[in-house]
């Protein structure tokens, strides 16, 4: 934060494309989407995600990203219940994190 309690914005600073620094953060949040948590229970596990049922009984597909590298951080099984942290988009649902609940 700047002294007078604003936070600074990168002003003067240009991206690639040459759009202001600011400009480019805010398209890239919009593309992620939403902020989005959830608990439930792993139904099945694919190759880039996991299918979910949540409480109220509907299940969605949550995308976890390149199976290579989270399949390395542990291990995730059908009938285990998760908390997942992450975004949705509008039509998609991408984890940020996934932890046993």
């Amino acid at each position: 934060m700047s002294g007078n309690g604003q936070a600074q914005r990168g002003q003067g600073q240009t991206g690639a494309a040459g759009a202001p620094v600011e400009q480019q953060l805010n398209q890239a949040v919009d593309s992620v989407g939403e902020a989005w948590s959830d608990t439930g229970t792993i139904v099945e596990i694919g190759d880039a995600g996991l299918t979910l049922a949540l409480a109220d009984g509907a299940q969605i597909y949550v995308e976890l990203g390149p199976s290579f590298y989270w399949q390395a951080q542990g291990t995730l099984a059908p009938g285990e219940t998760v908390t997942i942290d992450g975004f949705f988009n509008g039509e998609q649902y991408h984890a940020a994190q996934c932890q046993q609940a």
